[in-house]
């Protein structure tokens, strides 16, 4: 079970990651945290899975989001960011045996800064904690990422982020960010976000994970609902572009 960490981690985590374990949860005075293991029967085809978890007090919907159901990998980095929010990570080992992987935790510019060494997952076992459970000196405003990798060649963990921050109400606010394959084939140089948007009250922050130990150069372009460039303020001037630079694994 994911325990409360520091101050600035809303307690109300309990009752999210219970809703991880079920494809539907119905409320009860008991909190039950775990994993769903999905098998399809011999030659009946391909299903693509969701879960979907909310939130709720008092029968009001406060937050809500969505896992995508995974493949077990054996090596994959994740997104930090202590900026107002917590991030946390769920392992689960969907295996029948027990699995020790090693957690590596560094910044955004690449550079290691804390590592744990063979931690064990049973089979059949979940582990859910905040980054700054895992690595205590992880201070407010800290940005980077967190690699894990098995130790054994055949062995696999299914792995995805939650990050929670909270409204002006103290209410907690969540969301679940992918794990990134580090030995998945580089792709074809591109990348699509299927919708962004800013401007008012709402906007967009795009993530970008370096899986490698080159750096790593491109842009951005930010295109509307017309097809045209998408002119955004970005540090006080507009634009459609958005250069980046991202170091070994950074």
């Amino acid at each position: 079970m994911m325990k409360t960490a520091a101050a600035r981690t809303p307690v109300a985590w309990a009752g999210i990651l219970a809703a991880l374990a079920a494809l539907t949860v119905h409320p009860g005075t008991q909190v039950k945290l775990g994993h769903a293991f999905l098998s399809l029967e011999e030659g009946s085809g391909v299903v693509v899975g969701t879960a979907l978890f909310a939130l709720r007090q008092n029968g009001v919907l406060l937050s809500e989001a969505a896992v995508a159901a995974v493949e077990p990998i054996a090596r994959g980095r994740l997104f930090v960011d202590e900026r107002g929010s917590s991030t946390g990570v769920a392992i689960s080992n969907a295996g029948n045996g027990a699995v020790d992987l090693d957690l590596t935790l560094r910044d955004s510019a690449g550079n290691q800064v804390g590592e744990i060494e063979s931690r064990r997952l049973e089979a059949g076992e979940n582990l859910a904690e905040f980054v700054s459970q895992l690595f205590p000196a992880v201070e407010a405003g800290f940005t980077g990422s967190l690699t894990f990798q098995t130790r054994a060649g055949s062995a696999s963990l299914a792995a995805v982020t939650l990050r929670v921050g909270t409204n002006l109400d103290g209410d907690p606010i969540f969301a679940t960010l992918p794990v990134a394959d580090l030995d998945a084939a580089p792709g074809g140089g591109s990348l699509i976000f299927p919708h962004l948007g800013a401007g008012s009250i709402l906007s967009t922050q795009i993530i970008l994970i370096n899986p490698s130990d080159q750096q790593i150069d491109g842009q951005v372009a930010l295109i509307e609902s017309g097809g045209g460039p998408l002119e955004l303020e970005v540090a006080g001037s507009s634009t459609s572009e958005l250069a980046f630079s991202l170091a070994p694994n950074g």
